[in-house]
């Protein structure tokens, strides 16, 4: 990622507004790297802990390039609505969607 030997560290904290945001036309707007932990980790009381949107592509997106390992996990009393594929060589009965 161009700049990236450049990262520092930044912390953005409000009570009222957004802690930290980014912003670009062209690359990623916030990007978090770490080699022994989350890169990027969402808390929340009220709301979702990490939320994505797109206009044209996926919210979120997740990878992970060790095959046992999902690249989305999630926990809770329901999950709905959620799509998961493995991978595009997998067969199509590797793929789970379920309904709310």
């Amino acid at each position: 990622m161009p700049g990236e030997e450049d990262m520092g560290h930044s912390f953005g904290n409000s009570d009222n507004e957004d802690g930290i945001t980014g912003t670009s036309s062209t690359a990623v707007g916030v990007h978090g790297k770490s080699t022994t932990w989350n890169g990027v980790k969402g808390d929340s009381q009220d709301n979702a802990g990490v939320s994505g949107t797109s206009e044209k592509f996926v919210g979120v997106w997740a990878e992970s390039k060790v095959r046992e390992h999902a690249g989305i996990f999630a926990k809770g009393p329901k999950i709905a609505g959620f799509l998961v594929a493995v991978s595009a060589w997998r067969r199509i009965s590797d793929i789970t969607y379920s309904r709310p």
